[in-house]
Formats: C-alpha cells, sequence, structure tokens
C-alpha cells in the first residue's frame, strides 16, 4: 500500500527551516499498521522514498476555549489522526520547543481542528501554559508499565516495587486518567494486597512526592476510632 503524505506534512517540509527538513524527516516514524511507506516526499528539491516508520510528527498548538473539567484532553484531526494510526483514547506525549513534555488522552473531530494543528482544552493549556501557535512534537505512547501493572492486579497476580512504583508514578504525573485511577482503587476490593506490596505502595508514595528531612525522628500513632459495641 502506498501512502501520500499529508499536505499539511508537504507544506511543513517546505517551509521547515527551525527544525531543519532532514531532522524533520528523521523525526518521523510511520506507524507499520496504517503507513508501511511514504513516498516521493520533495523535501530542498530533492525527490526520495523514506521507509522509515515513526511514532512522531510536529503540529501547531490551537488553545481551545473548552473545559473538560478533569483529565487532560486534546483534540487531533479526524484524518489526520487516521493517517497516523491514532485513534480516540490514545495517549500521546507533546515536547514543547522548551522540552516541557506532558501527556494528553486523544480525541477527534472534523472541524475542530484542521491538519497540521492539535486543539488543546483549556485546562491544559493554561496548566501547561502552551501559547496559542507553540510546534509541539506528537509522539504516540506504547502501553506503559504502569497499566500493564494495573492489569495484573485487577488479575490478582503480585507486583514488584519497579511496578507498583510506575503505577504510582504515572498517577502523581497525571499520567492516568481519572478511569484508570478509579480502576487501581478498586484492586484494593477486588484482591487482598500482600503486607509486602502495601510496603511498596507507601515507599512508592514517598518517592514520587516531595519528602522533608526533620533530621529527627517521628513517631505517627493511628487509632482505629471508635469500634462497634459488641455482646
Amino acid at each position: 500500500m502506498e501512502f501520500r503524505p499529508p499536505a499539511s506534512l508537504c507544506a511543513r517540509l517546505q517551509r521547515c527551516s527551525s527544525f531543519g527538513q532532514e531532522a524533520l524527516l528523521a523525526s518521523i516514524r510511520l506507524s507499520s499498521r496504517s503507513l508501511p511507506r511514504l513516498t516521493r516526499v520533495k523535501a530542498g528539491g530533492r525527490a526520495g522514498v523514506c521507509n522509515l516508520f515513526f511514532m512522531a510528527y510536529f503540529l501547531r498548538c490551537k488553545n481551545l476555549d473548552i473545559n473538560a473539567g478533569s483529565g487532560s484532553i486534546a483534540i487531533l484531526n479526524e484524518k489526520e489522526a487516521e493517517n497516523y494510526g491514532i485513534n480516540p483514547g490514545d495517549k500521546v506525549s507533546l515536547i514543547l520547543s522548551n522540552q516541557k513534555r506532558f501527556v494528553v488522552d486523544v480525541d477527534t473531530s472534523e472541524k475542530v481542528v484542521k491538519p497540521g494543528e492539535i486543539g488543546l482544552f483549556e485546562d491544559v493549556w493554561k496548566k501547561r501554559n502552551v501559547e496559542a501557535g507553540d510546534i509541539a512534537e506528537i509522539i504516540l505512547e506504547g502501553r506503559p508499565l504502569s497499566i500493564q501493572t494495573l492489569r495484573k492486579k485487577i488479575l490478582g497476580q503480585k507486583a514488584t516495587y519497579d511496578e507498583i512504583h510506575a503505577l504510582i508514578k504515572d498517577i502523581a504525573e497525571g499520567r492516568l486518567g481519572a478511569v484508570e485511577t478509579a480502576y487501581y482503587a478498586s484492586t484494593y476490593y477486588c484482591n487482598r494486597y500482600s503486607d509486602e506490596e502495601l510496603f511498596y505502595i507507601t515507599k512508592a508514595m514517598a518517592n514520587t512526592g516531595d519528602m522533608f528531612n526533620l533530621k529527627v525522628k517521628v513517631a505517627d500513632k493511628h487509632s482505629v476510632a471508635v469500634l462497634p459495641a459488641t455482646g
């Protein structure tokens, strides 16, 4: 199957100066599922064949006047997302020119954004200080270790410290949405955690958060509150 690149990509290659045409082409790794071959891309007046498989490309940020209330959501043009093998519900990383990186959940639209654009919900661009027109590198995320760990716990399997740390870290950094976090909470009720796993969770929560060095020993006492009367 021969793939003809979107007009937006050809236009970016022709006017590309800040990134460099060769650098832009090298950063584009086509998804083997939907884009097996990119042919006759003219860059710098040269026509050639590019067999690079890539998961990254560049889009211009469009700040939308829409607030999701929770989660991090971005809108891709439906046809362009399909060309790159990206589906609604997928997660992508955005890397801005200042190397700031964050993850968003993808939705698609035919009209909200044009090819070559990515629409960011208001709660995303305000929190991340993204200016309208900023150029972002888009990278399709694979299945992270945290999701694999979540699946293991739902199935009642034991997790290692590295797996639990990855899960807690992704929750703390907003890489997992409300649905995945709810599934994580439900695993406590579905399958009992071992004492070792509870230690892993506590350690991971401490290591992924802010810690204070009080330089003294601290003893913390908890009460079981009011116990129901018996007898």
